[in-house]
């Protein structure tokens, strides 16, 4: 399977809690792979497919949590050397490697509205969410398959697969470590800047096509002056504390 480009071995974190037979497959301790690596690791210890497991829009005031899970492809083709972590993307780039994705992976892209995070909280709603996205790809695998499911900074119960347990662990900083995850961070991030995109039509008086609904001064500001809209999350601070003030 092809990995991105090396990077400094400092900008990579650990992997948490990888199953023996990943770490025994790998060549080095897996703290000495470059950035990119662990998908190759994870294929030669017997996993396949992988599936990469990311979310976009964990901390803004407004709009919805969205996860991505993407299965890549054996042959990259045109996308290899491409994925990175989304937040070191140009959004224009990030666009044009969605399209590819979206063409060439198997993708799933799964959404929590303001109102149901409000009422599970943020913790609950995100691993809700990203499980829900991971098992979209893994029901219509052959049962043959021993798939792995990478997921950027939470760990899922093993059991989110249709036909019992799945191997996944939690990888810190994620869309650094594995192509995978990666382009599941880039799917999850153009999937919430689009939605974005379309609200600051609603409602732009607001200015979300520049704060993205992040808590920005701008944003307190137009939430001071005209209150909050439907796509708000009320249980956010400063929002939170702003209507309790009355």
């Amino acid at each position: 399977m092809p990995t991105t480009g090396p990077q400094s071995r400092t900008s990579c974190p650990p992997v948490t809690a990888p199953p023996p037979t990943v770490a025994a497959a790998a060549a080095v301790p897996l703290y000495q792979l470059r950035c990119g690596q662990l998908d190759q690791v994870v294929s030669d210890a017997g996993y396949h497919p992988i599936i990469g497991v990311d979310e976009a829009g964990r901390g803004p005031l407004f709009g919805p949590l969205v996860a991505a899970a993407v299965q890549l492809p054996d042959d990259l083709g045109a996308l290899t050397g491409q994925l990175d972590d989304s937040k070191q993307l140009t959004a224009a780039r990030r666009e044009q490697l969605a399209v590819q994705l979206h063409r060439q992976a198997r993708v799933a892209v799964v959404s929590v509205a303001a109102a149901d995070i409000d009422t599970v909280g943020i913790g609950v709603a995100n691993r809700q969410a990203l499980a829900a996205a991971a098992r979209q790809l893994l029901v219509d695998l052959p049962q043959t398959e021993t798939p792995a499911v990478l997921v950027d900074g939470f760990q899922l119960e093993p059991a989110i697969g249709p036909a019992g347990a799945v191997a996944t662990w939690q990888i810190i900083k994620g869309d650094r470590r594995s192509v995978a995850v990666a382009a599941a961070s880039i799917v999850a991030k153009t999937a919430r800047d689009a939605w974005v995109a379309a609200a600051a039509q609603r409602w732009p008086e607001y200015g979300f096509e520049r704060h993205k609904g992040y808590g920005t001064a701008a944003h307190r500001l137009a939430l001071e002056q005209l209150g909050p809209t439907a796509e708000h999350r009320r249980t956010f601070n400063p929002l939170a504390r702003m209507l309790s003030a009355g």
